[in-house]
């Protein structure tokens, strides 16, 4: 694995990942922000937990719903 030093020298990346990295920067012609990667990062680690968190509520109303009408299905006398 490959070292490439930023604002700590303890980040090990490798070989194919400093290798994109560095080719997206030389292609642009700008410096490499770990800070604007990282909350790039957050954003989308953000947007797939609400994902799931409300993907989480809907099937919990679903089943909530599912036993309410159970319940007065068994409840009711034919």
């Amino acid at each position: 694995m490959s070292t490439m030093t930023t604002y700590s020298h303890y980040i090990h990346w490798s070989d194919a990942v400093e290798r994109g990295v560095m080719q997206h920067a030389l292609e642009n012609g700008e410096s490499v922000s770990l800070t604007r990667l990282t909350k790039a990062a957050a954003k989308q680690v953000s947007k797939a937990a609400n994902v799931v968190f409300n993907y989480m509520v809907a099937l919990t109303q679903a089943l909530n719903e599912a036993r309410i009408r159970d319940s007065r299905m068994s409840a009711s006398y034919w």
